[in-house]
């Protein structure tokens, strides 16, 4: 507080002093009468200096100020401002006449950085389930139709003489249908409307297992690591649904390092609390162990990020994959009980985290 007012007006000040939203008087030519503490802890003192100084260093006042705006209108405005410090704020502004008569602005600001945050993930939950259900339902009804040409293709297939020149035709149409069949089932993993065996699992064992078959498939090329963590959770899951998400996000990984790298693995245990991680797609506050796959491939820009679960969607070349593979970790860790999540950038390599609930007890 840095000026001198009335006992009433002190006391109203000391009210603002305690305020969990930043809360400041601003005058037209830009110093700052009153900064609550919410503000001067987020953005420094600002005693005796302009609000441009000490919030963005400059010298003279910013080409556009929306605060501003209301010594003219006389009006209160409502805006939406990233501060330096990166968060989100709502702000209020109000026409404000101090007690000597001079016109000041009040001005209010929100943080709303979790809210918006939330708001962003319930929006990708949304509209993840909303393809799901469509996907679900797609597979369902492509898997009966192929049910039906596999089956007519054993048959015809077991009534054919050995020699017959319709056996390799027929054989093809079988390997079709049971190609079909596999992706009818991917997109059941991803809708999560597939039948899993669920089993009580040390994840350090199921990466165990399937260690040696990663390290043939991701090449020589790759340098690859797994750091196992201490005193590992118990988690609830389909083992053979787990190594696919293994193998899926180490071919995934593989692919985006084109000429070498390194691949790193690892496990731990884990405590997710509020406010979330921003980059987990869905998730709630719990005992978790997590499951991390790191690259140092290209990395992604934010539009590729936004859809990579999406089922069919691949930025690998025609012919190269199905854009399968991430809807169906997505799918998997969903129906787990999961959350999974991606920190990217392009040219900085990538990360997924698997989060699985941990077991309370054996």
């Amino acid at each position: 507080m840095n000026r001198s007012y009335g006992e009433d007006q002190q006391r109203l000040l000391q009210v603002l002093d305690m305020l969990p939203v930043y809360t400041v008087l601003l005058s037209p030519d830009y110093h700052v009468p009153f900064a609550n503490r919410f503000f001067r802890e987020r953005f420094g003192e600002s005693h005796g200096r302009r609000c441009y100084e000490y919030l963005f260093g400059r010298t003279e006042p910013c080409d556009v100020c929306e605060t501003f705006k209301v010594f003219k209108t006389k009006a209160p405005l409502r805006w939406a401002w990233t501060g330096p410090d990166g968060r989100n704020y709502d702000i209020w502004d109000f026409p404000f006449t101090d007690v000597d008569g001079s016109s000041l602005v009040m001005e209010v600001g929100i943080d709303v950085t979790d809210l918006l945050q939330a708001q962003e993930r319930a929006r990708v939950a949304q509209k993840m389930e909303s393809i799901g259900r469509l996907a679900g339902g797609v597979a369902h009804d492509f898997n009966n139709i192929l049910s039906v040409i596999t089956g007519y293709a054993e048959m015809a297939l077991g009534s054919l003489q050995e020699g017959d020149p319709l056996r390799d035709d027929v054989s093809e149409i079988l390997n079709a249908g049971r190609k079909g069949a596999a992706l009818a089932r991917q997109l059941l993993a991803f809708s999560r409307r597939q039948v899993l065996s669920l089993e009580v699992l040390d994840l350090n064992a199921v990466v165990g297992r399937v260690e040696k078959m990663l390290r043939r498939v991701i090449g020589e090329d790759v340098l690859f690591s797994v750091t196992l963590g201490q005193d590992l959770g118990r988690v609830k899951a389909d083992p053979g649904q787990v190594e696919q998400v293994l193998m899926n996000l180490a071919v995934n990984a593989r692919d985006a390092m084109s000429k070498g790298g390194r691949l790193s693995l690892a496990t731990g245990n884990c405590t997710l609390c509020e406010p979330l991680p921003k980059h987990l797609t869905s998730a709630a506050p719990g005992e978790y162990v997590r499951l991390s796959v790191a690259d140092t491939g290209c990395g992604m820009t934010d539009d590729v990020k936004a859809r990579i679960f999406e089922p069919f969607f691949t930025t690998k070349a025609k012919g190269m994959g199905t854009g399968l593979g991430l809807a169906t970790v997505y799918g998997i860790v969903q129906q787990s009980g999961g959350a999974i999540g991606v920190l990217t950038a392009p040219g900085k390599g990538t990360t997924f985290e698997v989060y699985l609930p941990r077991m309370q007890d054996e």
